[in-house]
């Protein structure tokens, strides 16, 4: 691998498993070092960078991160890819606006890019503004028709909205067709068939996603629904027991 190296520096796939094989004898702090190195010698590399980048944030550098990313897009100016993920690495670290500008920029420049679609959706969920988010996840699916996650975040992003409820079962239906074994997706499901009073429906999906991951969130859920088809002792039980985890759930999913 480090032959090959030396006659193509940027061969990539020959610098990831070398990585791998640092990793795979634990020697994190080696495989850093063999990237640095990589890296310094073609910093004009976006591929490097990017990489590089990619990395650091594995690793818990985001500062450092942040410099690889402005280096991948001082090698690349027009590339879409290093904005993305520098906005992508602010929303992770809850810098909303800074996230929220980054996007902007990147979107003027290319209005139809889903994956900033996407992030922009998850950025104003993570900001409250639902139909905000909504638009942006349906220019996500109009895109690209298959996308689970852009399906199941529009889907619940619309349930909020009392006056969309039939767009948002038509989504999560499309989205269970697609990943029928996915817990997140049975939740968002059974809550939208809950916030149309369709309580029995309800109750069946989300005791099937709480069957597959047991998270408060979704016990929540199924509580709630327990609670309007009689079975009142479980469903207090399965909230109390939600809320003693997670109180924050009163707010975002309330008793209604």
């Amino acid at each position: 691998l480090e032959e090959a190296l030396k006659s193509d520096p940027e061969n990539l796939r020959a610098l990831v498993l070398i990585v791998q094989t640092y990793v795979a004898q634990k020697q994190v702090g080696a495989a850093t070092e063999r990237l640095r190195q990589a890296v310094s010698q073609r910093p004009n590399s976006e591929t490097l960078q990017l990489f590089w980048a990619d990395w650091l944030v594995e690793n818990k550098q985001p500062d450092e991160a942040r410099k690889a990313l402005a280096a991948a897009k001082a090698a690349a100016p027009k590339s879409a890819t290093s904005p993305l993920l520098a906005a992508g690495l602010d929303f992770s670290q809850g810098k909303l606006e800074d996230a929220r500008r980054e996007l902007d920029r990147l979107m003027s420049a290319e209005p139809s890019n889903l994956d900033a679609h996407m992030l922009f959706g998850e950025l104003e969920d993570a900001s409250e503004n639902y139909p905000a988010a909504a638009e942006h996840y349906k220019k996500v699916v109009s895109g690209d028709e298959r996308n689970v996650v852009a399906l199941n975040n529009l889907a619940y992003a619309l349930s909020r909205d009392s006056q969309q409820l039939d767009e948002a079962l038509k989504y999560a239906q499309k989205a269970k067709e697609l990943a029928p074994d996915s817990s997140q997706i049975l939740d968002t499901l059974g809550w939208v068939y809950y916030r149309k009073g369709l309580f029995d429906m309800s109750v069946r999906e989300l005791e099937g996603a709480v069957a597959k991951d047991p998270r408060p969130a979704l016990k929540y859920h199924l509580g709630l629904a327990y609670n309007r088809v009689g079975k009142s002792l479980e469903g207090s039980r399965m909230i109390a027991a939600a809320l003693a985890v997670d109180p924050r759930l009163a707010q975002t999913s309330p008793l209604q």
